[in-house]
Formats: structure tokens, C-alpha cells, sequence
């Protein structure tokens, strides 16, 4: 699939739009063959692998706005080499300074989900005042609605504020955004900023779940196993711990898979178990206490 020679033409071509998205989409396919495991099948090399963010770097020096968020992303989830969360910063802070568009509410998204405890003030504070601005410009933008709700609530950058930060969420979840419909039932589940009410806890998990949020499954699958805010469950426990394994979360697959290792619910398959198990352990989530517990 990878063509060095070509990319290495590339990257020392004069720049031009046709260059930028020949850039793009190499790195693009070639960083798809990373995640597909062709560098162990031989397809790819690691110097293929390396040169993945040279060829983003190089489409924006072109003046691709396409290569921005792919370049910044691949430095903090690389398929290959090391986590640079500085690097991503820089790349969207001078984006953003080059009046590049539709930028901002990434680099408040890196700094929330991997920068939440390290954050500098004035790095909390920039990050506030961009999302408030996308939203006082787009009051229709659900997800841009969605974080600003989330720094509010959590007061990244501005006074917490449980109370205001739940209207934003439903103000989000409204538009349909599936992340704040699951956001509104940690609020009611936990009585954050509204009087916690599990019945309506469960129905906004419920709705979080139909429009597709992993993470609402994965609860829908605890509340019916367990009888909150629903009558207790274990056929509608499984239905919804499937649903959410299937989109890769890794908390349910360990908790189907003690259900079948114990045959709650289903009939006990402990290989099928032990499946689940390793492919839990693969999404990253340390299952040696389950599998200890469950003689697997």
C-alpha cells in the first residue's frame, strides 16, 4: 500500500492544494494500515510509520485546514511513537492564530480529556472563553454546547457551577447529542445541580443509549442488573452490555463476561468469558482481578 519513494517526492514538493490532499490522504491510508496491523504482516515499515505526521505537518505548511485536527490528533493518539500533547497544542493554538476555523473546540477537547488535571489557569481559562465564544456564535452547535456545559459544571476555567452546567446539557441534548443526553443522568443519578431522581435517571439513559452512547449502554446494562430507577433485569442487563461491547467498551465486555463465566442470566460459556475478558484487556482495562475472582 505505502509508496516511500512517492511520499518522500511529496514532502519535498512545491506547495500546492493538489499536494496538500495527496499528503493527507497518504497519511491518512497509511496511518489506517498502522491500525490494521500491517506493519507486523511486513506491508508497512516503521520509516513508513514516522513519516505519517511529517506528511500532516507538511499538507498544512501547504495550507491544508483538513491536515490541522489530523496532525494534532495523531500527536496525542499516535498509532505509532510516543503521546506529544504539547506538540498538538502548539499546532492548534497556531492555527488558531492563523484565523484557521472549526480548530478551537479541539484543543479545548485535548485539554479536557488528557489535560483535566494538568492544565495550567491560563490554559483553563483560554479554553472556557473559546467554547463560550463558539456557542455565543453557533447557540445551535449541541456539541460545543456539550463541553462548555462540561467546564461549567466542573469549573475548568470558570467558577463550577453544577446548576448551570445541567441546563447547558439539556439545552445539548435537546438537539439530540447522545453525549448530553448521558451527562443529564449523572446529574440526576448523582443529584448534580438538580434533585436526583433515578426514574428519571434511567429514562435519559435509556434515550443516551438508543441515539448510540456506548457508555449509556454500558449503565443500562448495570441498572437492570442491579433493579435502580428499573425493576431488576438480566435479559435487558445483557441486551445492553452486547450493544455497548460491540462499540468497544471494554467495561462491558468484563461484566458480560461474568455473567457468562457464572451463567447469570445466560448459559454459562466460561470460554466465551475468557474472550471477553482478553478482549477487554486489549481495550486497555485491567481485568486480573476478574479473572482471579472467576478462576479463569
Amino acid at each position: 500500500m505505502s509508496e516511500s519513494a512517492n511520499i518522500d517526492e511529496l514532502l519535498q514538493a512545491p506547495p500546492s492544494p493538489e499536494v496538500a490532499q495527496q499528503l493527507v490522504q497518504w497519511a491518512n491510508q497509511t496511518r489506517s494500515g498502522v491500525a490494521r496491523g500491517d506493519m507486523m504482516l511486513g506491508i508497512l515499515s516503521a520509516d513508513d510509520a514516522e513519516k505519517i505526521p511529517a506528511a500532516y505537518q507538511r499538507a498544512v505548511d501547504c495550507g491544508s485546514q483538513e491536515a490541522v485536527p489530523l496532525l494534532a490528533w495523531w500527536h496525542v493518539m499516535p498509532q505509532f511513537g510516543e503521546q506529544n500533547l504539547d506538540s498538538a497544542e502548539s499546532v492548534l493554538q497556531a492555527a488558531i492564530e492563523q484565523g484557521v476555523r472549526n480548530v478551537e473546540l479541539e484543543l479545548v477537547k485535548i485539554r479536557w480529556f488528557f489535560k483535566r488535571e494538568s492544565a495550567s489557569e491560563a490554559s483553563r481559562n483560554e479554553s472556557f472563553q473559546l467554547v463560550s465564544k463558539l456557542v455565543a456564535e453557533q447557540p445551535q452547535h449541541a456539541e460545543a454546547l456539550y463541553f462548555l456545559a462540561l467546564l461549567t459544571t466542573h469549573g475548568f476555567g470558570t467558577p463550577a457551577s453544577p446548576e448551570a452546567g445541567f441546563e447547558l446539557q439539556r439545552q445539548s441534548a435537546e438537539q439530540g447529542y447522545a453525549d448530553a443526553m448521558f451527562e443529564l443522568f449523572i446529574h440526576y443519578a448523582s443529584g448534580l445541580g438538580v434533585e436526583e431522581d433515578q426514574a428519571k435517571a434511567y429514562a435519559i439513559c435509556e434515550r443516551a443509549a438508543e441515539a448510540g452512547n456506548d457508555r449509556a449502554m454500558y449503565n443500562l446494562g448495570v441498572l437492570n442488573a442491579m433493579g435502580q430507577g428499573t425493576p431488576k433485569n438480566t435479559d435487558k442487563a445483557v441486551h445492553w452490555y452486547e450493544r455497548s461491547a460491540e462499540q468497544g467498551n471494554p467495561s462491558a465486555m468484563a461484566s458480560l463476561a461474568v455473567m457468562y463465566a457464572t451463567g447469570e442470566g445466560v448459559e454459562t460459556d466460561r470460554q466465551y468469558a475468557e474472550e471477553l475478558l482478553g478482549q477487554a484487556d486489549y481495550c486497555g482495562l485491567d481485568v486480573s482481578g476478574i479473572r482471579e475472582d472467576l478462576g479463569l
